[in-house]
């Protein structure tokens, strides 16, 4: 998870983190809610770093994570935020983002314990601050209840009678789409 500078395969490097005397307008690229965007974009822009650097407005873009590599080798987003290991490994990988040469920044990743992923030539590419597990929860009951077998694996979940519950309109409480939950390839 964190922000990350992003650069088209084209472009050459440039000097990042100097304050800046133009406006500026940074369009990230997300898989934030909007509200969750509108809240980062009104907090950050309230902040000294944003008066410092020159920050006059943020766009939040929420796409599908198969849209970053575009939005990457097009040039159209500044951030990407909230991405995922192997989403921002592959942007690496592929050169779409600026290597973080910071001090300061590698320093303070390294008193927290984050993982530093370095890219083909050595440098940083990204830090990785935060890692999720996901998992299902079983309801056994449920289950009694509707005739089904307790899966064991996810792979399991895609057996059809799982969906036996919605043919008397008794709904399932949650079922996240799992290509909208993580970048695969």
């Amino acid at each position: 998870m964190g922000f990350r500078l992003l650069q088209a395969p084209s472009q050459t490097e440039e000097v990042v983190g100097a304050p800046t005397s133009a406006p500026v307008r940074l369009t990230v690229v997300t898989r934030l809610a909007p509200e969750e965007g509108e809240a980062l974009r009104s907090r950050f822009l309230a902040s000294s770093i944003a008066r410092e650097y020159g920050v006059a407005d943020i766009v939040f873009l929420k796409e599908d994570v198969s849209k970053w590599p575009i939005y990457a080798s097009e040039g159209r987003a500044d951030l990407f935020f909230i991405g995922g290991y192997a989403l921002y490994k592959d942007l690496c990988e592929k050169g779409y983002i600026l290597p973080i040469r910071d001090q300061e920044v590698l320093k303070v990743a390294e008193s927290v314990g984050a993982l530093v992923y370095r890219g083909p030539d050595g440098s940083v590419c990204f830090i990785s601050v935060s890692r999720t597990i996901f998992s299902y929860t079983v309801n056994i009951e449920f289950l009694s209840k509707h005739g089904l077998p307790e899966p064991a694996s996810w792979s399991d979940l895609l057996n059809p009678v799982y969906a036996k519950p919605l043919l008397v309109g008794e709904g399932l409480v949650s079922f996240p789409k799992p290509s909208k939950s993580y970048y695969c390839y």
